[in-house]
């Protein structure tokens, strides 16, 4: 899910709503990302988990 986000920058998806909405009409693109072509979408939701995550300070400082 990090490459895909970091992919998305030079393929000029602006929301991840849009990155989501790639995936499911680009099954090349979900490939490339390093998905399997039977792995469920991520979703905007899991996304946004994510972000938070790596934002978050107290997960910087216990790695």
């Amino acid at each position: 899910m990090i490459y895909s986000l970091i992919i998305r920058i030079p393929e000029r998806i602006p929301f991840i709503k849009d990155l989501v909405k790639r995936f499911s009409t680009d099954l090349r693109f979900k490939v490339d990302c390093g998905f399997r072509v039977s792995d469920e979408i991520p979703s905007e939701a899991s996304y946004s988990r994510m972000i938070t995550l790596i934002g978050d300070n107290t997960f910087w400082q216990s790695v």
